[in-house]
């Protein structure tokens, strides 16, 4: 699957319906600088940076532990937002 919003460009591998594998064109250049390899939940991943000549290498600690708590907000608040709704009456 292909994303675009803005400059920022986005492709999803998933293996049985699962996103396992997200790389991101962060300035619309063409080339997928980012990408991140997904474990079991939203919350389990690694991300890694592309550089021009090929070569990959791991976030800083930093960036990872800020991108780690930006996750477990989002999935927390999407969580909120499906309790949320199944509170509501069904209408019919």
């Amino acid at each position: 699957m292909v994303m675009s919003y803005s400059n920022v460009t986005t492709r999803t591998f998933c293996l049985h319906g699962k996103p396992m594998y997200v790389e991101s064109d962060e300035d619309g250049d063409g080339f997928f600088e980012t990408f991140v390899i997904s474990g079991e939940t939203m919350e389990d991943f690694e991300q890694f940076k592309r550089k021009p000549d090929g070569t990959i290498e791991p976030i800083s600690k930093e960036e990872y532990l800020d991108l780690k708590k930006k996750t477990q907000e989002a999935t927390e608040r999407m969580k909120q937002a499906f309790r949320e709704v199944e509170k509501e009456p069904k209408r019919f």
